[in-house]
């Protein structure tokens, strides 16, 4: 947006105005992929639109709401603002372009609201256009084309309520929104569990943590900040067959968990949601039938939950720490989170220390700091282990020092050298050809180029 500044306002060539965006302000630098992305964008956009005559629009539209009276919620002032890029044709016409990453996502009541806002503006305009614009595809659509009456009949019917239903939500959805929530110190759902990653430095930028972003990280720094930055994903990531297999009996044992039936020995020759080898198959089953001698169903647990997200605010760091347990459930009145992992290999040799388990180290941290309200007098983690010769249930007992001790230990030594990193570079090498944003990576795609 500010490089389509400089050249709509500016008169700024492409180029130049993309390597002015670029600038590092208040000491933060734009990384390498940043770079990319933005230029890729900005000649997508201009081309997009090229020799159209519609003149750009500075200044914001915005609709303006007073009441003489305070309404149920005891406010008399509203504003309404929908982001885009803003532009006025010589025949009165305003013209909201909706960027994003990919077209066809927007609803009615989006569109109304949107529609609503760009009738703002002086002089009022006759007709109101909106177009969406993909930064990815580099594809402009017309979306929404209505006279000025036409438009507040719109959002009378449709916009009004997607108003209304954003302003009086009042679910509480602890997650990535925590990072910049001015709300969030009289929060009800934040738990605060300062020290959870072993790290004492308030002076980074606020962000979030998770066992995933660590690995990643741990792979190549460069793919989880691009990750980060919500950049475009590939849509398809090249897995393995037993990888593929791995993710076919999550998704099995899953659907029986969430279906309440439990897991028996009897498996359908139909359980793979996916294409498998035929050895990856039977592999599968096996694992399937071992599971259903520890599925914890068969306890019949007063509490079950599949794949939550939990959040914890780690206030020492500064960081907003975000672990999803395969599944949770409750033995008695204790807590157990539980992890499920498949192999070929032998589990001994592949899963000996927690440092290869990090979703583990961190659920005994969380579990033995107390992090998880509720979570009665015995708390435990589990790793079931499931591979075609038997199972493996493996008990950890966060009240052991020594088992919090090695856990704490390889919850900092993944977060501490994330946290201190000021550039993630990126280290190419054979993980690019499975990068699902190495597209966005110049020394990627210089790794993978033929």
């Amino acid at each position: 947006m500010a490089a389509l500044d400089l050249v709509e306002f500016g008169g700024v060539e492409a180029a130049e105005a993309v390597r002015r965006a670029l600038i590092p302000t208040r000491g933060r630098y734009n990384h390498d992929g940043i770079a990319e992305w933005t230029r890729h964008a900005v000649a997508g956009y201009l081309e997009a639109f090229g020799g159209d005559e519609a003149m750009p629009v500075r200044m914001p539209w915005q609709q303006v709401v007073r009441l003489a009276q305070p309404d149920q919620r005891g406010v008399r002032h509203y504003e309404i603002n929908a982001w885009g890029r803003r532009y006025r044709t010589a025949d009165g016409v305003n013209e909201l372009r909706m960027i994003g990453f990919r077209n066809g996502k927007r609803g009615t009541g989006e569109l109304a609201v949107a529609g609503f806002v760009a009738t703002s503006g002086e002089p009022a305009p006759e007709r109101v256009r909106i177009r969406e614009f993909s930064c990815l595809t580099g594809e402009a659509a017309l979306v929404y084309d209505r006279t000025r009456a036409e438009v507040l009949e719109h959002y009378r019917e449709h916009g009004r309520d997607a108003l209304r239903n954003a302003v009086d939500g009042d679910e509480y959805r602890p997650g990535e929104p925590c990072v910049e929530c001015r709300f969030r110190a009289v929060c009800p759902e934040r738990v605060e569990t300062p020290g959870v990653l072993g790290i004492a430095d308030r002076s980074r930028p606020r962000r979030t943590w998770s066992v995933t972003n660590a690995r990643k990280y741990r792979e190549c720094p460069a793919r989880d900040h691009l990750g980060r930055l919500r950049l475009p994903k590939a849509a398809a990531v090249e897995h393995g067959p037993a990888a593929e297999r791995g993710r076919a009996v999550h998704a099995y044992v899953e659907h029986r968990h969430r279906s309440g039936a439990g897991c028996v020995p009897d498996v359908p020759d139909t359980w793979p949601d996916r294409e498998l080898p035929a050895r990856e198959i039977a592999a599968g089953t096996a694992m399937l039938r071992h599971h259903a001698e520890v599925c914890p169903l068969s306890l019949a647990p007063s509490e079950l939950r599949m794949e939550p997200v939990l959040t914890f605010d780690d206030t020492a760091a500064d960081v907003v720490v975000i672990a999803k347990p395969d599944l949770l459930y409750r033995d008695g009145d204790s807590l157990v989170w539980r992890e499920l992992k498949t192999t070929r290999s032998d589990p001994d040799r592949l899963f000996r220390t927690l440092t290869e388990i990090p979703q583990l180290a961190l659920a005994v941290v969380l579990l033995g700091q107390g992090a998880i309200r509720d979570a009665g007098p015995h708390p435990r983690v589990e790793l079931e282990l499931l591979h075609p010769d038997g199972n493996d249930l493996r008990i950890y007992d966060v009240r052991d020092p020594a088992v919090r001790a090695e856990a704490e230990a390889v919850v900092t030594s993944l977060a501490a050298p994330w946290h201190g990193d000021d550039e993630f570079p990126a280290h190419p090498g054979p993980g690019c050809r499975t990068c699902e944003v190495v597209r966005w990576c110049p020394a990627g795609q210089a790794e993978v180029a033929p």
